[in-house]
């Protein structure tokens, strides 16, 4: 009876395993402080707060996280009498640790699906521990880029509805996979265009496999023309939606569009060639060793293309070329960071084709290989510092006095400090960058702050009056009416 129970329920359990751990992880990042560690992480509880008080975000980005957030948040402060500002804290502290550990469960159904329900357990579990403990969702993603991993969580759910429609050609993974891809929009702009990218590789591949039977399909119905043309248009359009919330962003996406060329101007390998190197050895070492399994699933494609079915093989394809162009070191620099933490999306997935289709031996080296690398991951990822410190932050709270008029005033800082002061203070803030001198007169003051442990200072503008000193923070006056 409990080997027909552990059979048929095992791998749930794993599932389960792997989920808890992933919390507890992300836990012990953040439980060092009653508000959130890392260097710009206070910008989520400020946009929270933002949605609650105003019901706009503060700084225009991706809503749906931020909308989530500020739902829990509305119910904590509901059902508790602890303090708005705890309560807001305490529901982004609770979605980070929570919903980027939901990765899990699309990986494990891919999983299932794609070995036919075959994949034995320590493989499985191997698998789903690269999904969530992996350095970009675990160390990267704990407590300063929540939107990264949930846009994560939506980019491998795309995938596993992708996966099914290949397979079945059925209407509702079809609906749910758009579905995904939205979610996936109105999480994490990075996400979003890396996912669209890979849409675009599959579509590319896929007519290269089934290139006559479009052909004859098309010409069949004029129907069938149209919802091809529209089905275009609105994938052209999606886009749009990013320009909605936060235009910076979608100007920065039009211009790759209109000039390709820039994805590979002043890429990593090019400024290593000139000596320029500008990754300390952790973060080589990540590099070296994803740029690794790039080459090997490359061939690993040529060793499993016969043994697949024809839909399996455009899929995996389409992955090994959608991971090679996302961990390329010939990618501008500018994006290459986000692009390389995103590909072990592809690499988790890629994971799960070898451990289905090689032989013990291969597969038992890949999944050794791999679980050093997670327990390096998790032994070497401990309680994640706060941008400022706990003597900083109460003498940042005193600064209230030297604020006259807070509701028409604007404090500057560098960037995160801005964060940091705008939550602490309830005051308008932003980068000194951000901000044209021509635009001072919209405010009654304008003050700029500098935090004195900051060892890259930003020059302090030539007009600017010291009006007060402390220990930790410099107060000046740019401008006043």
């Amino acid at each position: 009876m409990n080997k027909i129970f552990l059979a048929k329920y095992g791998n749930y359990w794993i599932l389960c395993a792997v989920f808890v751990v992933s919390i507890v992880c992300r836990l012990i990042s953040t439980a060092s402080s009653n508000v959130i560690p890392g260097l710009g992480s206070m910008y989520y509880p400020l946009q929270v707060r933002c949605l609650l008080e105003k019901g706009t975000l503060g700084f225009n980005d991706m809503p749906l996280v931020f909308w989530l957030e500020a739902l829990l948040a509305k119910l904590i402060i509901l059902v508790s009498n602890a303090p708005v500002n705890n309560c807001i804290v305490l529901a982004c502290k609770l979605v980070n640790v929570i919903v980027p550990s939901l990765i899990v469960v699309p990986v494990f159904f891919i999983a299932k699906s794609v070995s036919n329900n075959t994949i034995k357990p320590f493989y499985l579990a191997v698998v789903l521990a690269l999904s969530v403990l992996n350095p970009s969702v675990l160390v990267i993603f704990a407590v300063d880029f929540d939107k990264n991993a949930i846009g994560m969580l939506f980019t491998f759910t795309a995938i596993y509805y992708l996966w099914l429609y290949i397979n079945n050609k059925k209407t509702m993974p079809a609906v749910m996979a758009v579905l995904s891809v939205l979610l996936t929009l109105l999480t994490h702009f990075g996400c979003f265009s890396s996912l669209f990218v890979l849409l675009i590789i599959f579509v590319l591949v896929s007519g290269v496999f089934y290139y006559k039977n479009w052909i004859a399909w098309l010409k069949k119905s004029r129907i069938r023309i149209f919802t091809v043309v529209l089905v275009i248009c609105v994938l052209a359009l999606l886009p749009v939606i990013v320009k909605l919330y936060d235009n910076q962003r979608f100007l920065h996406l039009t211009s790759y569009i209109a000039s390709p060329i820039q994805l590979f101007c002043h890429s990593f390998f090019i400024l290593m060639l000139k000596g320029e190197f500008i990754y300390d050895w952790p973060n080589m070492f990540f590099l070296i060793v994803l740029n690794l399994f790039s080459v090997l699933s490359v061939i690993a494609y040529f060793r499993l293309r016969k043994r697949m079915r024809k839909e399996e093989s455009i899929f995996y394809l389409t992955l090994v070329l959608w991971y090679v162009f996302l961990s390329s070191p010939f990618i501008n620099t500018e994006i290459y960071n986000r692009l390389l933490f995103i590909s072990l999306i592809a690499l988790t997935i890629i994971i799960i084709f070898v451990f289905s289709y090689f032989k013990r031996p291969v597969k038992m080296t890949i999944a050794i290989i791999l679980t050093l690398l997670l327990i390096l991951t998790v032994a070497t990822n401990g309680v994640h510092r706060t941008y400022i410190s706990k003597e900083e932050y109460g003498e940042l709270k005193q600064m209230t006095k030297f604020i006259p008029q807070p509701s028409s005033t604007i404090v500057l800082a560098q960037h995160r400090l801005e964060f940091w002061t705008s939550w602490t203070l309830h005051i308008r803030s932003g980068q000194l960058r951000g901000i044209k001198p021509s635009e001072y007169p919209k405010y009654s003051t304008v003050l700029y702050i500098v935090q004195k442990s900051n060892q890259y200072k930003e020059d302090v503008p030539k007009a600017a009056v010291l009006i007060h000193t402390g220990q930790y923070f410099d107060l000046y006056k740019i401008y006043s009416k």
